[in-house]
């Protein structure tokens, strides 16, 4: 006799399990089993997974389903029911019903809805829990049996589940008494008995008890129980158990049933909807016509290259099915191009398609960009066409809404993604349960290691976690239970891009749950979807592309009301190039972090390739050749080649392999590989499967021989074939999303005031402070709100950027949109009496006024901002009582007194407490003739591990004593980019913290410990900025006479590690004094170019000193 586990709880029943599909399927298979079920708490999240990985190790997977019904006699309360699927027709009906109830807003299913779908289902009354063994628990046996009869009568297959972990006398005499339709659950809530734990926590953190130290004493208890084994036991164990209390037979059952049930999934077979084309059509015939007709629109000179490489797309695509998939994506971008969405130059490898491109699916041409279709779609390598579309964020809503209504609400679904507990999360919940106070919780969070694949068992490396595990026994508990938990299934959400779309019901194929929106939510992942073969579309919002299309409407306010086609700008534009080369990117997609604009400074670009293969260069793999690709584009080391014959298609790359296409190119003409062979070659390298690479490295070696190449070539190739082709990066994707770049650095650098109006628009308080700050060197000027001419955001105004009414802090959006739709409609506000007589009354507040006085919204206005402030009370007193009457209102006859206008430090405080933003100046402003110094930076133009120079203003001063009771500091600081902290340690305290105070501009050098806001810096040297003004002309060299800085090296040729760091110290110091290096191994001098000109200071040579020693080191004059 064998036996089946036929009800199984998995971590897919949130918050309810430790259990794991592979675990589970694991155990299982060690311990004997040849069939399993696995029936989920009213969700089948894991039922693709579960039936995948039971057949790969020879367990016959049962799909089954624990579903909350309503009682037969207690219809009002909910009891569980075991649901298994005999056949394909009972999951079908498992969807159904685990979709109904996800759907409803009730709790539970009517038991009509179990019987009228029960032909294909094994129906099974738990043996915990269920509402026979309720009755049976309460000693009501005729309601028990009438249960039961109603259930016999009604479903063909209905059995009375038994379990072990909860029985009475009562209860097991009713299954004696009923050993025909009896059936053995083992009731598997986790794996091993010492799993108990970990699972009661979660159960605990799903129930709606407060975790309060009011119930602790509860939770304990429940915690504490030990009476119940619901672990995964042998089947020998199972069999022994039931023996035991003489219930053999229904352990026989489970073997019946699982024999019975007949479930195949047809997996990895693709479903494509059909797209509706026009009468007398069909879907090749329609795409072939699209094509045709755009080809001379969208070419301009439609050459035999563009002919063909249109006719062997089209062949590929129809052979392989595809027509009707680019028909729906071409539909979705002809909807967006006419409601006036911008979607950009495409993503990824679909950039690769003249189809594509023909379809507007893509901007980018690419015979232009010798792009490679079959690096996209591969008849050798069937797998749906991957296009994702890139859509303007703050529009892709109306993107989704078109598909839900084009193709149906019960055709259309977001796909779920199922989040889990990470290590902290895990930690911080359980001690939470585990009646942890919030200090405590801050503790263990702080004690684990924060960034990705953090793990509690690598985190226990860090000393700090370690004291904390070994303080005592209930922290040991928490460790050892968030352990078990971390990974494990805890909630799920909508997936930030993928839609399913079908041309029948979704609910045919896969289960469905509520999704944050009227568009409903596929309970299976997005790998489990594509299994069952459904179309994913992804749809993805992307913030540039909203930037870009602002930029776009901006641009006819600062151009003469003329617009420009960005699609058709030139991409050769000297002031965008030097946009790059100068790494002044911030803003610019994709070339934003410190690192990239290091890298572009270093590169100097000078073409749109260059900047192409930044994109590609800068990423974890290939980042180790940037180094070699800029010696070789400034002309700093030789260009080599593999081969001369890879000339052609390396040249674009100096020779270095950057792009997945290049290896494709390559094996294509050494080896003779077609370029589908050739990805696929490419593909299985990538994977790092010693076996295929072994074979494609044979088969490129006998290709290469007959076509004439040596061996000892080929072997060589094949091996830089093998170092590359696993970190190549796509160029159809880089050429797409690089374009993107390049538009919106030839916006900046050719109308700066659109771009910094589309660019605060779309960020946040503190970013805003650092374009605002940048706008000042593109000669824009950035205004403060004005009621008569602001909108809700950013607007144009005469080439200058105007902050909108929404900026400024506590205005209501409601009230912001009646002011500007009273003034749009009835003509500019007059004075603030105007002003506070046409709103209406209820907005009559002076916590809504004031802040409008205070940001200089009503400048415009005669009356100077302390005016206003002071006669605001009356003003709006006089309003309220004359009710809108206007005898009345000329009786109070509000009068705004005159009085002298307040301090430009008044208004600048004013001004940054209703907005956070400083308009009549800047801190700090009247000390700028300190910037011409280059060495001073700005807070947000620093980097980690450098010493800099900064000039900020104190905000707040914090002073503590460490541990050994010295007196040290920090300082809150703020520039016109943003914030940063100070840090003076006790000698550094003692030395400046009586000469500075709250609202003092400092000079300071220290070292930058960390950049992310806000930045934090160990002060070295301070000085009072007044102080520095004084003395600046003592301070000046008595004389013009340059300098130069040599540096001398061993040899320049084995010291590589040495002279990369040099340039990037340089770099981070640039200045006006020419670099000499001198070599002294070959008694050559060689001078740096003028981007490598450095500014000298204490910090830089101190660097040096240490990097050469100080004999190396030498400044004279020139």
């Amino acid at each position: 006799m064998s036996f089946a586990q036929l009800q199984i709880i998995s971590t897919h029943s949130l918050m309810e399990s430790t259990l794991t599909i592979h675990e589970l399927i694991k155990t299982a298979k060690q311990k004997g089993y040849q069939a399993l079920a696995l029936s989920d708490h009213n969700v089948l999240y894991g039922a693709i997974e579960f039936y995948e990985t039971a057949l790969k190790n020879d367990i016959k997977p049962i799909i089954g389903l624990t579903l909350d019904v309503e009682g037969f006699i207690m219809n009002n309360e909910i009891y569980p029911l075991l649901l298994l699927a005999k056949n394909y027709e009972g999951y079908q009906a498992l969807i159904q019903l685990s979709t109904m109830i996800q759907l409803s807003d009730q709790k539970a299913i009517a038991l009509d809805e179990i019987i009228a779908r029960s032909d294909h289902l094994v129906v099974i009354a738990p043996g915990d829990q269920g509402e026979i063994i309720s009755f049976l628990k309460n000693k009501r046996i005729a309601e028990a049996n009438e249960i039961k009869q109603y259930y016999k009568e009604n479903i063909k297959d209905f059995y009375l589940g038994v379990s072990l972990q909860d029985n009475t006398e009562e209860t097991l005499s009713f299954y004696k008494q009923n050993k025909e339709h009896l059936v053995a659950l083992g009731n598997v809530q986790y794996l091993k008995p010492n799993d108990a734990l970990p699972s009661k926590v979660l159960q605990v953190l799903n129930s709606d008890v407060p975790l309060g130290s009011e119930n602790q004493a509860q939770i304990h208890q429940f915690l504490s129980q030990n009476d119940k084994d619901y672990s995964l036991k042998s089947p020998d164990e199972m069999i022994e158990q039931f023996r035991a209390v003489d219930l053999e037979e229904a352990c026989e059952t489970t073997e019946k049933i699982a024999e019975n049930t007949d479930l195949k999934l047809e997996l990895n077979h693709h479903i494509m909807p059909t797209y509706p084309v026009p009468e007398g059509r069909d879907s090749d015939q329609f795409l072939k016509e699209l094509c045709e007709e755009a080809l001379e629109q969208r070419v301009e000179e439609v050459t035999e290259e563009y002919l063909e490489r249109l006719n062997k797309e089209l062949k590929v695509i129809t052979t392989m099915g595809f027509s009707d998939y680019f028909l729906i994506v071409w539909d979705i971008i002809r909807y967006a191009h006419r409601q006036n969405i911008y979607t950009g130059s495409g993503r990824g490898s679909a950039a690769g398609s003249l189809v594509a491109y023909l379809l507007n699916i893509t901007n980018v041409d690419p015979i232009e960009y010798h792009l490679l279709f079959e690096r996209f779609l591969n008849e050798e390598r069937y797998t749906l066409p991957d296009i994702d579309l890139d859509f303007p964020d703050n529009r892709r809503e109306e993107i989704l809404t078109y598909i839900y209504d084009k193709y149906g609400k019960e055709n259309v679904a977001q796909i779920g993604t199922i989040g889990t507990y990470g290590a902290k999360s895990a930690v911080r919940d359980v001690a939470r349960v585990l009646g942890a106070s919030q200090e405590e919780i801050k503790q263990w969070a702080k004690a684990i290691p924060s960034g990705p694949n953090v793990s509690l068992e690598n985190g226990l490396k860090n000393q700090d976690l370690q004291n904390l595990v070994h303080k005592n026994e209930r922290n040991r508990n928490i460790y050892e239970i968030a352990k078990n938990i971390q990974g494990r299934n805890r909630h799920v959400s909508t997936h930030a891009a993928a839609v399913v779309i079908a041309d029948h019901p979704i609910i045919e194929k896969i289960p469905l749950q509520k999704g944050s929106s009227d568009i409903h939510l596929t309970q299976y992942t997005m790998e489990a979807v594509e299994k069952v073969g459904l179309l994913k579309l992804d749809i993805l919002g992307l913030r540039n592309l909203s930037i870009l299309a602002d930029c776009i409407h901006f641009i006819p306010f600062e151009n003469k009301g003329k617009k420009i086609d960005i699609d058709q700008i030139p991409f050769d534009d000297q002031k965008t190039l030097e946009i790059f080369r100068k790494g002044n990117t911030d803003g610019i997609f994709q070339f934003e972090s410190p690192g990239i604009r290091r890298v572009l400074r270093k590169l100097q670009p000078n073409s749109f390739e260059d900047i192409v293969a930044v994109n590609a260069l800068y990423r974890p793999g290939p980042m180790k050749q940037i180094d070699t690709f800029i010696r070789r584009k400034n002309g700093e080391e030789p260009i080599k080649y593999p081969h001369n014959d890879l000339k052609e298609i390396l040249d674009v790359t100096y020779g270095v392999m950057v792009y997945q296409e290049q290896v494709m190119q390559v094996a294509s003409i050494m080896a003779g590989y077609t370029l589908n062979e050739a990805d696929i070659l490419r593909r299985a390298i990538s994977k790092k499967s010693h076996e295929e690479i072994e074979k494609g490295r044979q088969q490129f070696v006998q290709g290469s021989i007959e076509n004439n190449y040596s061996k000892e070539t080929a072997l060589e190739v094949y091996g830089y074939i093998e170092r590359f082709a696993d970190y190549g990066f796509n160029r159809s994707h880089a050429v797409a999303y690089s374009k993107v770049a390049y538009q919106l650095a030839y916006v900046k650098a050719n109308y700066p005031a659109s771009f910094f109006a589309a660019i605060m628009k779309a960020s946040n308080k503190d970013k805003i402070k650092t374009y605002k700050t940048e706008s000042k060197q593109y000669g824009v000027e950035v205004l403060a709100p004005d009621i008569n001419k602001s909108l809700t955001s950013f607007i144009i105004e005469k080439g200058k950027v105007r902050f909108g009414l929404e900026m400024i802090k506590g205005l209501p959006r409601d009230f912001v949109r009646e002011v500007i739709k009273e003034r749009i409609n009835n003509g500019d506000y007059v004075n603030l009496v105007n002003f506070l007589n046409r709103i209406d009354e209820k907005w009559l507040k002076e916590e809504l006024i004031f802040p409008l006085i205070n940001s200089g919204a009503f400048d415009s206005f005669e009356a100077t901002r302390s005016s206003l402030s002071h006669s605001l009370p009356s003003v709006m007193e006089s309003i309220k009582m004359s009710h809108g009457n206007v005898e009345l209102f000329d009786i109070f006859a509000p009068v705004i007194e005159p009085k002298t206008e307040f301090s430009d430090e008044e208004k600048m405080k004013q001004e940054y407490e209703a907005t956070g933003f400083y308009f009549t100046s800047e801190p700090g402003e009247k000390y700028n003739e300190l910037r011409k110094d280059s060495k001073i930076k700005y807070l947000t133009d620093i980097s980690k591990g450098t010493y800099v120079r900064l000039l900020v203003t104190v905000e707040n001063i914090k002073s503590i004593q460490t541990k050994k009771g010295q007196p040290m500091s920090f300082v809150d600081v703020v520039d016109s980019t943003g914030k940063g902290n100070l840090t003076l340690f006790p000698n550094i305290h003692r030395r400046y913290i009586q000469k500075f105070d709250q609202g003092d501009t400092i000079l300071i050098d220290g070292k930058v410990e960390q950049t992310k806001y806000p930045a934090k810096i160990i002060v070295s040297k301070l000085m009072l900025a007044d102080e520095l003004l004084k003395n600046q002309s003592k301070q000046q060299p008595s004389n013009n006479e340059e300098k130069v800085l040599y540096i001398r090296f061993d040899s320049l040729k084995s010291e590589q590690k040495k002279l990369n760091a040099l340039q990037e110290l340089l770099l981070q110091n640039r200045g006006q004094t020419p670099v000499v290096l001198y070599d002294q191994e070959t008694k050559e001098q060689k001078a740096f170019k003028q981007n490598y000109y450095v500014e000298i200071n204490d910090q830089m040579l101190e660097q040096l000193n240490k990097m050469f020693g100080k004999q190396n080191i030498v400044l004279k004059s020139s």
